[in-house]
């Protein structure tokens, strides 16, 4: 919209000027609507002071009815050295509102300087700059700020007369602390003396008349009883004393630590918890790692088996100790097949663990009977929907080599693909159908196979191993499958199965993880 152009030197729209003097009428503070005189240019070269709030007070102590109509450079000769009039303009022509001060009061026309300082805020609206300003008294401004410092930091101070010549004074935030009525006067030292802990007492009215005898200075904390309860309290006390070196005046300083005092009670036993769950901790780490060895014992050597040479490695996630939900499983069945196996429970810790033997033992006791990868899936679902409380969910794979017909079949339950390095290459194997363990009670399970050739190094894994913060589970596993392809060249085929499941990093280093590689004989 564009901003009306005044022509006439001084006076507004009378319509502008009365709609913005009956919105100022129910402005709080000083506030005021300006108009600008402007030169052939478009230039201003003044500003009147067109409509002004009921309540509006200048620097020059002037209010509404005598400023209404004014000239600014005639109201305030003093504007012309300050930046003023120069932010009216850059905001008259940008509309970007501007902030002046905290400056000296600007001299008024009487040539007097008022006390204080002033702030001046300002903005175009329609046709000119709607204008507060706030005059802020240095000497009302610093007792504020010791009576918010006080009320802060639960200080008070008082003056207590010793030689009885003047009444006794307290700070209000004082007499706050008390819990008294400042209609009610200070406390002499005996009144005070009283709420003194009994414990206390005998203590601080014993320093207290070394202080008078003899010291220049009390620093000590006292229980003191209140109204509202117990209050620990910070004294410090110094004495003035009279020509003779008696003392005349006590100046204290007491300060309210009841809320420190409880917090670092708090603190000791929030200490002493944290000590006894390190403790806990340190015990369950202990176990869990006994625990792990137990139930998925992990051999440092690549294990022969029929027509394969398997190494396996658990890496334990760093935050959470060193057990969690990751899996595998390997063994020769009766007809002279292996089983080859790898899962993650959802979790960490004992519970994940304990669920995690659960699907080991089942999975070894169920190969017993079939050797199908999809039935033995099947049931290990069943064993998660109906055997584990809470509910719990996992991935797996399971796969079945046969080193007679070199061929290998397998299935998985929402687990990352296996991968294939044959020649230099390495590829993923196509996942047959299968949603995650624990899901669904009766969810079925799909096998597909794939021959091994002489020298083929499968790979099965956890999803710890491609799956991280900053990068995608396929982006991990092309990263994956490149560190793999890297390190076939340089180890000869006894070693590469174990050089891969050490040399290969991680993506989560905080997320457990299982990795399976058998080289095909």
């Amino acid at each position: 919209m564009s901003e009306p152009v005044l022509t006439e030197r001084d006076h507004s729209p009378p319509d502008l000027v009365a709609g913005m003097q009956a919105v100022l009428d129910v402005v709080p503070g000083s506030v005021g609507y300006l108009t600008p005189i402007l030169d052939p240019a478009g230039e201003p070269v003044d500003w009147l002071m067109a409509a002004v709030s009921p309540n509006a007070v200048d620097l020059s102590g002037r209010r509404a009815p005598d400023l209404i109509g004014r000239r600014v450079r005639a109201a305030y000769p003093g504007i012309h050295d300050t930046p003023i009039l120069a932010g009216y303009r850059r905001t008259w022509f940008t509309g970007v509102a501007g902030t002046i001060g905290p400056f000296p009061g600007i001299r008024p026309h009487t040539g007097d300087t008022p006390p204080g300082v002033s702030m001046l805020r300002f903005g175009r609206v329609e046709g000119g700059l709607m204008v507060s300003w706030t005059r802020i008294d240095l000497d009302a401004r610093a007792a504020q700020r010791l009576a918010d410092t006080e009320r802060m930091g639960k200080l008070g101070y008082g003056v207590w007369r010793v030689d009885g010549r003047m009444p006794d004074e307290w700070s209000e935030n004082l007499y706050r602390i008390f819990q008294r009525h400042p209609d009610e006067g200070p406390l002499d030292y005996d009144g005070f003396l009283a709420l003194v802990h009994e414990d206390d007492r005998h203590m601080f009215d014993e320093r207290m008349g070394a202080l008078l005898t003899h010291g220049d200075r009390l620093d000590v904390e006292v229980r003191m009883v209140l109204p509202d309860g117990d209050h620990h309290l910070r004294v410090v006390a110094e004495v003035a004393r009279d020509g003779s070196g008696a003392p005349s005046e006590v100046f204290g300083l007491l300060q309210d630590n009841t809320s420190l005092w409880m917090s670092n009670r708090r603190l000791v036993s929030t200490q002493r918890e944290l000590l006894e769950q390190q403790r806990l901790r340190a015990e369950e780490l202990t176990l869990a790692g006994r625990l792990q060895e137990v139930i998925l014992p992990v051999l440092p050597e690549p294990m022969p088996l029929p027509g394969l040479r398997v190494a396996v490695r658990y890496l334990p996630a760093e935050r959470v100790g060193r057990v969690g939900g990751d899996w595998y499983h390997t063994m020769p069945l009766r007809d002279g097949s292996v089983l080859l196996a790898v899962g993650d429970v959802a979790g960490h810790g004992l519970p994940a663990a304990a669920v995690m033997a659960q699907l080991r033992h089942a999975l070894s006791a169920l190969a017993v009977s079939t050797g199908d990868p999809a039935k033995l899936l099947t049931m290990l679902n069943t064993v998660l929907c109906e055997q584990v409380s809470p509910p719990t969910l996992a991935t797996a794979v399971v796969a079945r080599y046969n080193p007679v017909t070199r061929r290998l079949a397998w299935a998985q339950a929402g687990h990352p693909p296996c991968l294939l390095f044959r020649d230099g290459f390495g590829h993923r194997l196509a996942r047959p159908a299968g949603v995650v363990l624990g899901a669904i009670p009766d969810a079925t399970y799909h096998t597909a196979t794939t021959g091994l050739l002489p020298g083929d190094l499968l790979l099965m894994y956890t999803d710890g191993l491609v799956e991280g913060p900053v990068e995608t589970v396929e982006e991990g596993i092309d990263r994956l499958s490149a560190a793999v392809v890297e390190m076939l060249p340089g180890h000869p085929d006894d070693d590469l199965a174990a050089a891969v499941v050490d040399g290969v990093p991680r993506a989560n280093p905080h997320d457990d993880t299982c990795i399976l590689a058998a080289r095909a004989a």
